[in-house]
């Protein structure tokens, strides 16, 4: 009878953890939906007429949210957009394997900007993101852009682990992800995203935006991810790098260096903030200066 009352009570916690879409927030009631492919895309326009546009990437298992500090910044004086990824945010969940590859990413991302960007555009992206930045950028020729917590390339044991994510069973992904959240504030993944000094505030959000995403997207997602090259992200065009110092999903002395010498960036438009990974709410006014400095290097 223990075990099965304990089995229960798991089961019960369990459907009341299981991920949820959508939250309300900020950009509740200001989202638009653009169709792609199949694909429900959420995506927030902020349209300044006559204005450059600024554009934000997201990474693995983020959302557009995470720019809210940015977007309220910058929504003033240019016009900016942000959108998220197949089944991340309050975008659709596809039920298709093949829309959560990076080159399915990538065609999404293109048509989407393409459709509501008709002039100069800055780029700024975050972690995944800026792999994927960096591949949109071959094509839509930014006038600049602007890297946050980049991830440069996998280990072999990282590619591993990734591509097996596919694999696993979603339910006992969601049960490692449930016994995860037992830990609130200071289980692992939240230790994993921020830094020792983020504010308590900034924890409870990024526990928010983690529960909101699928195990199965997350799985795909990361299984089907790309490794960022060299000729990836040699653009010749300006590129701002910045890292978190406490950042151990993508540490600065071997993301940031090696973003740093593909892109061949100088040493003065390299940035480490005292953050974890999550340095775009983490500290917002450094991250909106770094971006303040890329739209004088475009020329806007």
């Amino acid at each position: 009878m223990y075990w099965i009352g304990l089995g229960l009570l798991t089961a019960g916690l369990y459907w009341l953890w299981r991920p949820k879409k959508v939250i309300k927030d900020t950009y509740s009631g200001q989202e638009q939906w653009f169709n792609i492919n199949g694909n429900h895309l959420n995506f927030v326009h902020f349209n300044q007429p006559g204005k450059p546009t600024i554009v934000f990437i997201h990474g693995l298992g983020g959302q557009l949210r995470q720019f809210a500090p940015q977007l309220e910044h910058f929504k003033q004086g240019f016009s900016v957009l942000a959108f998220e990824f197949v089944g991340h945010g309050h975008s659709k969940v596809s039920q298709d394997p093949k829309q959560y590859h990076a080159e399915s990413i990538l065609r999404d991302a293109l048509a989407l900007i393409r459709h509501f960007v008709k002039g100069d555009l800055l780029l700024v992206c975050h972690s995944y993101g800026c792999t994927i930045g960096a591949l949109a950028a071959k094509e839509l020729k930014p006038k600049a852009i602007v890297y946050l917590g980049p991830k440069s390339k996998l280990t072999d044991k990282q590619r591993k682990t990734m591509q097996g994510l596919p694999k696993v069973p979603t339910l006992l992904f969601d049960l490692f992800r449930f016994f995860d959240q037992m830990g609130g504030l200071n289980s692992s993944s939240i230790k994993r995203a921020v830094g020792p000094n983020c504010p308590t505030s900034v924890k409870r959000t990024q526990m928010q935006f983690n529960r909101t995403t699928p195990s199965m997207v997350f799985q795909y997602t990361a299984g089907y991810a790309t490794d960022g090259t060299p000729q990836d992200f040699d653009l010749n065009i300006p590129a701002f790098v910045v890292g978190g110092k406490h950042d151990i999903v993508c540490p600065p002395d071997v993301d940031v260096e090696d973003v740093k010498n593909w892109a061949k960036i100088p040493q003065d438009r390299v940035t480490l903030l005292e953050t974890g990974h999550i340095l775009m709410l983490e500290d917002p006014d450094g991250v909106n200066g770094v971006v303040e400095q890329a739209i004088k290097a475009a020329g806007f």
